[in-house]
C-alpha cells in the first residue's frame, strides 16, 4: 500500500513538471524578496569596488578653448600689399590668416618647443625627468600631442575647438591658454616675416628698375652730346653760325616774319635726314652746355611713379604689431575644467544596476541549484521504497 502511494505521487508529480517550469511573475518578485539579503549584498559589493575604483583611480580632466577667425582690425596692418596691389602676391585675408594658423597648431614642431620652453615634462615624470632617456621623454611627449586635440564645428563657418586633457587639473588650462598664445605670436611673426620679404623683394625690384631707368638716361644724354659735339665741329667748319633755316630777329613786320616762318616749316617737313650741323654753332654750343650740366631727374620718364611706388613700399614695412593677432579667443582653457575620467556618478550608477542584475540571477541560479537537488532526493527516496517493498 505505502509503495503505490508513493507511485502515486510520483506519477502526478511528474504530470504537474510542465506546470511548474512556467514562469508566474508573482513567484519570481516573491523569491527575490525571499533572498533579499543576497541581492543586496552582491549590489553592496559592486557598489564598493566602484567606489573604491573612482576615488583611487586618478582623475583626467579636459579643458576646452573655443577659437575664431580674426577681426579686420587685429590684421589690417598686414593687408599692406593687397593694398598696393601686388599681382603676384597672394591677398592676406582673415580666413589666410585663420587657416595658417590652425596649420600652425597642428605643426608636431610648434607642439615639441612649447613642450620643452613652459617644461611639461616635469609636471608628468613627477619631477624625475634627469633618470628619463631620449624614448621616455619623447613617449611622454607623445602622450601630451594626442591629448591636444583641434575639432573643427559643423555647425558653423570658422568655428574651431581646442582641447587638452590631463590629469594635473591646475595647470592643464594655462598650459592650453599659453599654447594658443604661443602659436598666435608664431603665426604673427610668420606672416610679418613673409610680408616683409614679399615688400623687400618689390623695393629691390624697383631700385633696380630706377637705377636702370638713370642708367639708359645718362648713356642717351650722353650720346645725344656726343653727336651735338660731333655736328659743333661740322658746322664750325663749314663756318654756320646762325640756323640756316630760322630767320633772324628783325624789324621786320609780323605779317612777313609769319609768312617766312611758314615757309620754313614746310621746307623743314620736306627734308628727310635734316643734319644737326645746320643749326649752326651758336645753338649747337648752347645745346652742348646745357647736356654738359648735372642730369636733372625731371626729365626721365615713368622715374616720380616709380619713387612714389617705392616710398609706399617702404612705408608699409612700418608694421604697428600691437594689435596684431591671428585668432580671436572666445573661450579660455582656464575658464572651466571638467573631469572626463572616470565618471563617478556613471560607474556607481553602472555598479547598481549590474550588481542588481548579477543578485538577481545569483538567486534565480541557488533557486535551480536547490530543485535539483530536492528532485535528487525525491528520486533517491522513492527507488529506496521500491527496494524495500520488493
Amino acid at each position: 500500500m505505502i509503495l503505490d502511494k508513493q507511485v502515486q505521487n510520483d506519477s502526478s508529480r511528474q504530470l504537474a513538471l510542465p506546470y511548474e517550469n512556467e514562469i508566474n511573475l508573482s513567484d519570481v518578485v516573491f523569491t527575490i524578496f525571499r533572498h533579499k539579503k543576497i541581492v543586496l549584498s552582491i549590489v553592496a559589493v559592486f557598489v564598493c569596488v566602484a567606489l573604491i575604483y573612482v576615488f583611487t583611480v586618478k582623475r583626467v580632466y579636459q579643458v576646452e578653448s573655443i577659437l575664431l577667425p580674426p577681426e579686420f582690425e587685429q590684421i589690417q596692418p598686414l593687408t599692406a600689399l593687397n593694398a598696393l596691389k601686388v599681382s603676384d602676391v597672394r591677398k592676406i585675408d582673415a580666413d589666410v590668416v585663420f587657416s595658417m594658423f590652425l596649420r600652425n597648431i597642428e605643426s608636431r614642431a610648434l607642439r615639441k618647443e612649447f613642450f620643452n620652453k613652459f617644461n611639461v615634462l616635469k609636471s608628468f615624470s613627477d619631477g624625475v625627468e634627469g633618470d628619463l632617456s631620449d624614448k621616455d621623454v619623447n613617449d611622454i611627449f607623445e602622450g601630451f600631442s594626442s591629448n591636444l586635440n583641434v575639432v573643427k564645428s559643423k555647425k558653423a563657418t570658422g568655428l574651431v575647438y581646442l582641447t587638452l586633457d590631463g590629469e594635473n587639473k591646475d595647470k592643464i588650462g594655462v598650459w592650453l591658454d599659453d599654447f594658443v598664445e604661443l602659436v598666435n605670436k608664431k603665426t604673427v611673426e610668420q606672416l610679418r616675416n613673409n610680408l616683409k620679404a614679399e615688400v623687400q623683394l618689390e623695393i629691390r625690384n624697383i631700385k633696380v628698375e630706377i637705377k636702370s631707368k638713370k642708367e639708359i638716361y645718362k648713356r642717351r644724354r650722353q650720346d645725344k652730346l656726343s653727336i651735338l659735339q660731333e655736328n659743333y665741329l661740322i658746322a664750325e667748319k663749314l663756318g654756320i653760325v646762325e640756323h640756316l633755316f630760322v630767320p633772324r630777329v628783325s624789324n621786320k613786320p609780323k605779317e612777313i616774319i609769319q609768312k617766312e616762318l611758314e615757309n620754313i616749316s614746310k621746307r623743314l617737313s620736306n627734308t628727310d635726314n635734316l643734319s644737326e650741323y645746320m643749326k649752326g654753332t651758336k645753338i649747337l654750343e648752347a645745346e652742348i652746355k646745357t647736356l654738359s650740366n648735372p642730369i636733372s631727374e625731371f626729365h626721365i620718364h615713368g622715374l616720380r611713379d616709380l619713387q612714389e611706388k617705392l616710398r609706399k613700399f617702404e612705408q608699409s614695412l612700418n608694421i604697428d604689431e600691437v594689435k596684431l593677432a591671428a585668432v580671436v579667443i572666445d573661450k579660455r582653457g582656464v575658464e572651466k575644467v571638467e573631469p572626463i575620467f572616470p565618471k563617478r556618478k556613471l560607474v556607481v550608477l553602472l555598479s547598481l544596476i549590474i550588481g542588481g542584475m548579477f543578485g538577481v540571477f545569483s538567486v534565480f541560479f541557488l533557486e535551480f541549484l536547490s530543485k535539483i537537488q530536492s528532485r535528487i532526493n525525491d528520486s533517491s527516496s522513492i527507488d529506496s521504497a521500491k527496494l524495500e517493498g520488493n
